[in-house]
């Protein structure tokens, strides 16, 4: 009997001793000893997500007609969806250029214009907006062809962008004086050579077409249109020799060549030779002149 309380006393402390070397090598949290839990810290960073444009639309889909010696507004509205919400969109940015041009190309009113900041017109502080951006003085001398406009969004270090194009179309156009004043010449006379300025309006080389009516007079009689006589490219010394006579039918002078750009003009002039006799008081007639592609 004393033989086996020993062997069970021993069976009892190794048995405790085990229990004791579990319990000192199993694994613990770092709370203190004898709270029942504790909160862990848990953190992440969220990568930024990039704009993405859509839709964009120029002119309304349709091909763009400038207007002459003047200056138009042209829009190009997308979206822009940002999945981090848009409040962190740091610009929107749009870009109109020619073909012959490139985005990062410099303004230049022929070829390229910028609007470094175009507006969201709904759903500011969400995922998604219309943006709206505004070309307002696209010039008449604006290149034909195709154009592209490029609306960029910004949030920071991501960019999202898309393009959308269009055709400008050909302008042929010009402006000019409305009036040739000849002065007083008197009866068998030349007036002076009178100086005429002609402006291409538009986007294309031209040349002018011209004719004339006869010039009725208040008092008695008429002048003749080939009375008249013009020269629309010189001026100077060789005017009468290089001058020509106006006619019924139109003429149309295909070495004019009047390239486009802004400010580009020629001067030429006119001259009137008053009759010996049989005219008197104020005389008037008409002059058209026709512009055609040169």
């Amino acid at each position: 009997m004393k033989q086996k309380t020993i062997i069970v006393s021993s069976m009892l402390v190794v048995t405790l001793a085990f229990l004791f070397i579990a319990i000192s090598i199993s694994p613990i949290s770092n709370a203190e000893v004898g709270q029942p839990n504790a909160t862990i810290l848990t953190t992440v960073i969220v990568g930024n997500a990039r704009p993405v444009v859509d839709n964009v639309d120029l002119n309304l889909g349709t091909a763009i007609t400038l207007t002459a010696a003047s200056t138009i507004s042209v829009d190009c509205n997308a979206t822009v969806n940002d999945n981090n919400t848009l409040d962190d969109i740091s610009s929107i940015t749009g870009t109109l250029y020619h073909i012959t041009s490139s985005k990062d190309a410099a303004d230049a009113n022929a070829t390229h214009y910028t609007n470094s900041s175009c507006t969201f017109t709904a759903g500011a502080g969400t995922n998604a907006t219309d943006v709206h951006c505004n070309f307002p003085t696209v010039y008449s001398f604006a290149t034909n062809g195709t154009w592209t406009c490029d609306v960029n969004a910004t949030d920071g270090t991501d960019t999202g962008a898309q393009t959308d194009t269009e055709t400008v179309n050909q302008l042929v156009a010009f402006s000019a004086p409305t009036t040739i004043d000849y002065g007083s010449p008197s009866l068998g006379q030349d007036s002076s050579v009178i100086s005429f300025m002609v402006n291409n309006s538009g986007n294309v080389q031209i040349d002018l077409g011209v004719n004339g009516t006869v010039m009725g007079c208040d008092g008695q009689g008429q002048i003749g249109r080939g009375n008249q006589t013009y020269n629309l490219t010189n001026i100077g010394m060789s005017f009468t020799e290089n001058s020509t006579a106006i006619t019924e039918l139109m003429v149309t002078n295909t070495e004019f060549d009047l390239a486009a750009g802004p400010r580009k003009n020629q001067t030429g002039g006119w001259l009137l030779r008053i009759p010996s006799s049989g005219v008197e008081g104020t005389c008037t007639g008409n002059n058209t002149f026709l512009v055609a592609l040169g």
